[in-house]
């Protein structure tokens, strides 16, 4: 299935921050999947967010052909420590009230935890196996 988007006349960007956990997260479960997208639904506020390789994008269930926000440019390299959040660009494509973007994150954040929840990464990961004392290696 080929799903195509457009871009509206960009309205506002302006920098922005993800906590690392949750950057982090969401290059867990992007690379779990080995696909070119993974699609999150947002039920609470009938969006669907879009994640690939160079951004996450939002789209509104009602006008599902249009872009409402990208976060892109994310900076992973900038952070001193694995623990600093990541800067990135938020560029909207209409206009909402910052209450909405707030809101927006905060739903994406228990959207992609639902997803997580009935999508194990057990699967797709590695695992630790520990090692007796006895145990050498030659």
């Amino acid at each position: 299935m080929d799903l195509s988007f457009e871009r509206l006349p960009e309205i506002r960007r302006e920098q922005a921050s993800l906590p690392s956990f949750f950057y982090n997260k969401l290059h867990l479960l992007f690379a779990s999947i080995g696909e070119e997208s993974l699609f999150i639904p947002i039920r609470s506020l009938q969006y669907l967010s879009i994640i690939d390789a160079e951004e996450v994008i939002f789209v509104d269930g009602q006008r599902s052909r249009y872009i409402n926000i990208t976060w892109d440019q994310f900076k992973p390299q900038q952070r001193n420590a694995i623990d600093e959040p990541v800067d990135y660009e938020l560029v909207l494509y209409k206009d909402f009230p910052d209450e909405f973007i707030i809101q927006l994150q905060s739903e994406f954040f228990k959207a992609v935890e639902e997803y997580e929840n009935k999508h194990s990464l057990s699967e797709h990961l590695g695992r630790v196996v520990p090692l007796k004392p006895d145990d050498t290696r030659e």
